[in-house]
């Protein structure tokens, strides 16, 4: 069987870790609170009017922290301020998922009633302890001021973790699935400051839409318009590193967060207070890193969702937003997915060696063999661990039937078991992490020359990156493309048109190895311009609404060189076109070279389509295309192609400057 998948906010009064005491009053409350009844009930209880006036005084309703318990946040339609969480459950006053102060009024009231109950059918305090906490610091009061009865269930969820730091986690992209082509975020519970091993068996925060089991286009179209409920989860980190790494093959980057002891229990008493609570999920903006940056503002309101385009929330950049005002301790963890281990512990073998554990791994090479016996027993060691990782690899991917690794996998063990411990090779650490690499969103401007006409063009891209993008941060081998437009204007015609729009283009161009041959393929669907012949016999640039995609294979020599090869298909409609509409096959080939850490990238292209159906013609390009990264933030691009249609050919060149943000 194959294993399982594996305080306030105004600024005079922010928590900050330069003032000590209002996290030591903090963190005795919480104490207070965690040890429950043994404090006992306050003689005189405070009077719930008391408190409200207090609140009012000190303007707590419109206060960040609260408003971040309550999940408020801005409403266009209709205007105004309300909750996020689309659970009737979450709130005590009727009004509460709108009125922030009634909320507020209801929760005090709660919290003073011994007979009170939530919607949970528990004390007020024990289905809402991160408010309880939070209102008695704001109001000045004693840890003993509201009465506390037991909370078993509580109690119980609260002793089994014991985290002493917070880390966020960022899988990087996996273009096989909408709902993580963009990367994904996650936060753990840290068991140890020091191990990391104990850390794997720490706790995974994560926000995860109920999809029912739908997914492709329909999971795709349905997360766009919100209409999947989702939920914070607490899970086994080891259950989520095995899903991400192993099953999907995506490298991690861990950011231990500078957070204080009190800041990480605030968290976990409000992650209390959110279970079983729905929100609704969008794939583009209300997603699992947006919501998870809202449970951080809970401890730190600072922190704001601001890079990036302001319609859209990227993983990567909710990280950014997360660690530039929280700050990280220790330097940012590399934990590589076991493709990329076994990929780079191949690069460093001889080729007979290389061809060994294969063989190892085919069963066509016996483990006491005397080819493998020849060697020193740290090499005989190091491949025959090698061999069963990569076993292990193809078995999860489907490409060894589980009798046959089961048997090469005891005999592999065996032979391995009988010689010395030998360390591990980890796979070196790229260059530049996820938060080093450029923004998400891009706008540039241009000039160039068009059939012997000059024009600018003004272009924004919301996301993500695009094969001519400075490499570092982002995947060589996937591009993501979403309403990228280009306004072009032309100075001798006097004239400003829409040049492009790229609604979504995608391409996922992982290359061959002997570890696996996966399908490159891309897929775009948006307005272009193609030259077309006007009544004077000259050529004009009019629109078409092109879809293309293509399949093929991609093949790679070091980091350095990678080549690709398609098979296409390309539909275009138009009023320009004859019959308003054209179809047919085509081949394309690129070669890039440059490292993905390269200040200086090249890209060489060529493409030839016959269209067959509708209005018919043979349509050819080459391209040369440089990238000079000039920083994280800018970027220049020329490029020269060579266009050949309707008989005729036509030059462009030109030369971009890129802004990323």
């Amino acid at each position: 069987m194959k294993p399982a998948p594996g305080g306030s906010g105004r600024p005079e009064r922010a928590v900050s870790r330069g003032r000590a005491a209002p996290h030591a009053a903090l963190a005795f409350l919480i104490l207070a609170w965690n040890l429950g009844p043994a404090f006992g009930s306050p003689a005189a209880a405070p009077d719930a009017a008391v408190l409200l006036a207090r609140a009012d005084e000190r303007a707590l309703p419109d206060d960040p922290r609260w408003r971040a318990l309550l999940h408020y946040e801005w409403r266009t339609f209709p205007p105004g301020h309300r909750s996020a969480a689309a659970s009737p459950a979450f709130f005590l006053a009727p009004d509460g998922a709108r009125d922030a102060r009634a909320e507020l009024a209801a929760t005090l009231r709660g919290l003073l009633d011994p007979a009170a109950r939530s919607a949970r059918d528990e004390p007020v305090a024990c289905s809402f302890p991160a408010r309880a906490a939070f209102l008695t610091r704001e109001l000045g009061l004693d840890a003993d001021a509201f009465p506390r009865p037991a909370c078993p269930e509580f109690a119980a969820w609260r002793a089994a973790l014991q985290p002493t730091g917070l880390t966020v986690v960022f899988p990087e992209a996996f273009m096989n699935s909408p709902a993580s082509m963009f990367g994904h975020t996650l936060l753990r519970l840290d068991e140890s400051r020091d191990d990391e091993a104990r850390n794997l068996l720490g706790h995974a925060i994560d926000f995860t839409a109920d999809a029912g089991g739908e997914a492709g286009p329909i999971y795709l179209l349905k997360g766009v318009f919100g209409r999947y409920p989702a939920r914070f989860g607490l899970n086994p980190f080891w259950e989520k590193l095995k899903q991400y790494a192993d099953w999907q093959n995506r490298d991690l980057w861990e950011y231990r967060l500078d957070l204080t002891d009190e800041e990480i229990e605030l968290v976990l008493l409000h992650l209390w207070e959110l279970r079983e609570v729905d929100f609704p999920y969008y794939f583009f903006d209300e997603n699992c890193s947006y919501h998870l940056v809202r449970l951080l503002q809970v401890a730190r309101p600072e922190i704001e969702v601001s890079h990036g385009f302001p319609v859209s929330v990227i993983p990567i950049d909710t990280v950014r937003d997360v660690i530039r005002p929280v700050g990280t301790t220790g330097e940012a963890r590399y934990r590589p997915s076991p493709a990329s281990t076994i990929r780079h512990a191949l690069r460093e073998l001889p080729r007979d060696q290389a061809d060994a554990v294969f063989a190892l791994t085919d069963g066509t090479l016996a483990p006491d063999a005397p080819a493998l016996a020849a060697l020193p027993a740290e090499r005989r060691a190091r491949l025959l661990a090698l061999a069963y990782d990569t076993l292990r690899f193809r078995f999860l991917d489907d490409d060894v039937p589980q009798d046959d690794a089961r048997r090469r996998a005891h005999r592999l063990l065996l032979a391995r078991s009988r010689l010395g411990e030998v360390p591990d090779v980890p796979a070196p650490r790229p260059a530049i992490r996820p938060d080093q690499g450029h923004g998400t969103a891009m706008f540039s401007i241009a000039g160039g020359i068009e059939d012997d006409r000059p024009f600018f063009d003004l272009r924004l891209r919301p996301a993500l990156h695009g094969r001519l993008d400075p490499g570092g941060g982002h995947s060589p081998d996937s591009s993501i493309r979403v309403l990228d437009t280009t306004l072009r204007y032309y100075p001798a015609l006097g004239r400003v048109r829409l040049h492009e729009l790229v609604a979504l283009e995608l391409r996922s161009e992982s290359p061959w190895d002997r570890l696996g041959r996966p399908l490159s393929w891309h897929a775009s669907t948006g307005l272009r311009t193609r030259m077309r012949p006007r009544s004077d016999g000259d050529l004009d640039a009019e629109p078409v609404w092109r879809s293309e995609g293509g399949l093929g294979l991609s093949v790679a020599r070091g980091d350095w060189l990678r080549a690709h090869f398609f098979a296409e298909l390309r539909a275009e409609t138009g009023g320009s076109l004859e019959g308003n509409a054209a179809f047919g096959p085509g081949l394309a080939a690129r070669l890039a070279l440059g490292t993905p850490a390269s200040r200086l990238r090249l890209q060489l292209g060529a493409r030839a389509h016959r269209l067959l159906l509708g209005d018919t013609a043979t349509v050819l390009e080459a391209s040369l295309e440089p990238t000079l990264r000039l920083n994280s933030r800018l970027a220049l691009v020329s490029g020269v192609r060579v266009q050949r249609d309707e008989r005729r050919n036509w030059l462009e060149g030109r030369l971009e400057l890129r802004v990323y943000f």
